[in-house]
């Protein structure tokens, strides 16, 4: 069989060492990538994980009524009566009409709301509404060398960022509220504000 010139131009450009060492150059980088990608989807993974695992949508309580202030009870009620939704209550930052004019205040409000136990952080709250040790993927591979082998996994923090999280209500009943869970204290014809 007679090789045409080209056929032969042809061969001589697919053996062509440096033509072959950038296709695996480039072949390289595409694995390289693609080995990022897929550890920063594991990583990302693992941050859900613990956000389900850490802020299940249940209420770990017992049957009495949650020991909270007057500013928490009334906090409360704010946000379930003002919400734009309610299962979850979206998060504070996004409504439309604040919750609070001062945004450090707001904060504040939200998060007693949350340590006095009459709202929890709801499950599918964002992972940016968490602190994080690493604080980032990109930090967590900057710590580990650039080894994608060796990142730490993420670890959730007690703290958050109280506007950027989905939040909840409690679905169990209060004593004295006829079998009724508390949040029916709110008026069921109540008007919102516009």
């Amino acid at each position: 069989m007679d090789c045409t010139p080209s056929l032969l131009e042809a061969i001589q450009f697919v053996i062509d060492p440096a033509r072959k060492a950038k296709r695996e150059q480039a072949r390289a980088r595409e694995l390289a990538q693609r080995a990022a990608h897929e550890a920063q989807a594991r990583w990302i993974a693992e941050q859900e994980e613990a956000i389900a695992a850490n802020h299940p949508a249940v209420f770990p309580r017992d049957d009495t009524f949650p020991r909270a202030g007057v500013k928490e009870m009334v906090a409360a009620l704010a946000l379930l009566r003002f919400a734009p939704s309610t299962s979850p209550i979206s998060r504070v930052r996004d409504w439309v009409t604040p919750l609070y004019p001062e945004t450090d205040k707001a904060a504040t409000i939200v998060a007693s709301t949350i340590q006095s136990g009459l709202l929890a952080i709801h499950p599918d709250s964002p992972r940016r509404a968490f602190v994080w040790e690493p604080q980032s993927y990109e930090h967590a591979v900057q710590q580990a060398g650039g080894d994608l082998n060796a990142v730490a996994s993420p670890e959730l923090t007690d703290q958050f960022y109280p506007l950027e999280a989905s939040l909840f209500a409690p679905e169990d009943r209060a004593p004295g509220l006829q079998s009724r869970p508390w949040t029916t204290i709110l008026p069921e014809n109540s008007s919102r504000p516009a």
